[in-house]
């Protein structure tokens, strides 16, 4: 054991089960786990992510000419939302219908659902979309005219961190249509027709300069415009405009969860460029890439609400071979390391408030200089705040242990300033 003995190595050697409960909870480890499903691709008996969503519905200086707050309208939008969720929740099987004959696997449920949380603000010039300068109506991180805005309410204390939708208004339409009344005529005069945008994020893609916690949003705009117009002039009911937006708003969700456009043949493909369809249609592949962007780019896991997880042990993030994670994840499971399987650590990994880690009997867990920690837990850049990394007591006392039994033991090591915080061990380990 003595080659170990360096200036940033602890090494542990734990009897049996090595089992770290990173809450702060004491657990006992019996027998042998059986190995699980790893793969992003969520099985049917996960439970749903829940992402928060802010609703930003922005008014004239005096409060006209967009959704309003009062029951008939915060209805339409909870309806809407509804609807989005629906389209994640009931996907329809078109594997033969669009890729005939290669035996597709196939997923009904995406496991993905969204909490809407309705905010209203009057900003004169937020409000009209005619104001944005961006041929496209694009919300890229910068450059965009509702940026100040947007950094006002990613920014706040007292609103919940969650992906950002504007509501907007044309506001030339609206004088005509809504206002002067001399126009009836929606569908040839407003402009950017059905405008909605969304950036398409990529892993890796934002640490510089816009820091590994950025705001993400969505430009909807012209949803109430065009309501009014259902209302007023076709005497549709609102259903109709509830599932044109509530699909409209799937589809440019999927792009901030890092879908592409499909092909336009594939006429019921919720990422179809064109409008039409019925937009109930994601391969495995792109579910998969959805629940790998909430694990792997950090300014989709503040989110998240903390004390979501999968719940579902065949979830566990299970090691059968010798594994290194070099890239931040938020996991949304356990850990479970097999025997005669190591996984080394050189990043930032983020555990459920509950979250376990278990050690077969010779297996191992090294930590080099990456960081192990419970979600929750203060680190530096969380979540768009700087603070000090929680250093209270770490699994064991910092020294050097050696065990008679080594092939009986699961072991953890933590090296170059390596680090497990608020970590205890199972009652079974050898202290």
């Amino acid at each position: 054991m003595n080659h170990y003995s360096k200036k940033y190595l602890k090494n542990f050697n734990l009897h049996k089960h090595a089992l770290l409960a990173l809450a702060g909870m004491l657990l006992l480890s019996q027998g042998t786990l059986p190995a699980q499903h790893t793969a992003y691709l969520p099985n049917p008996t996960y439970n749903p992510l829940k992402v928060r969503l802010n609703l930003i519905i922005l008014q004239r200086k005096n409060g006209a000419g967009n959704f309003q707050d009062n029951a008939v309208d915060r209805g339409f939008l909870r309806n809407m939302i509804n609807v989005t969720n629906g389209v994640y929740a009931d996907l329809t099987n078109r594997n033969e219908e669009y890729y005939p004959g290669q035996n597709l696997p196939f997923l009904s449920n995406a496991k993905i659902e969204f909490i809407p949380n309705v905010i209203f603000r009057q900003d004169e010039v937020g409000w009209n979309n005619r104001n944005d300068t961006n041929w496209a109506g694009v919300p890229y991180l910068s450059g965009w005219y509702l940026d100040s805005l947007d950094q006002q309410i990613f920014g706040s204390d007292t609103l919940p961190k969650a992906i950002n939708l504007y509501f907007t208004t044309d506001g030339q339409l609206h004088e005509q249509m809504v206002v002067l009344g001399t126009t009836t005529d929606y569908d040839h005069l407003v402009f950017f027709k059905q405008h909605a945008a969304s950036e398409i994020p990529a892993l890796q893609s934002r640490a510089q300069p816009y820091g590994k916690y950025h705001t993400m949003r969505c430009h909807i705009g012209n949803v109430w415009l065009k309501l009014w117009w259902k209302r007023k002039v076709l005497h549709e009911e609102d259903w109709t405009m509830e599932y044109e937006v509530g699909e409209s708003i799937a589809h440019e969700l999927g792009h901030l969860m890092g879908l592409n456009h499909t092909f336009d043949a594939q006429k019921h493909a919720l990422m179809r460029t064109k409008f039409g369809g019925l937009r109930d249609y994601l391969t495995t592949k792109e579910i998969a890439t959805i629940h790998q962007m909430f694990g792997c780019y950090p300014s989709l896991w503040q989110f998240v609400p903390d004390s979501i997880t999968y719940g579902s042990p065949k979830a566990d993030w299970v090691i059968a071979e010798d594994a290194t994670w070099a890239q931040d994840r938020r996991l949304y499971a356990n850990i479970i390391i097999k025997t005669g399987a190591t996984l080394s650590i050189t990043s930032e990994i983020i555990l459920p408030p509950e979250g376990t880690i278990v050690i077969e009997p010779g297996a191992s867990l090294v930590v080099n200089a990456g960081l192990l920690r419970r979600v929750g837990t203060q680190a530096p850049d969380m979540y768009g705040k700087i603070g000090p990394v929680d250093r209270r007591p770490n699994i064991a006392s910092p020294y050097l242990w050696e065990s008679p039994d080594l092939d009986q033991t699961g072991i953890v090591r933590l090296m170059e300033n390596g680090q497990i915080e608020r970590a205890i061990l199972d009652s079974n380990a050898r202290k």
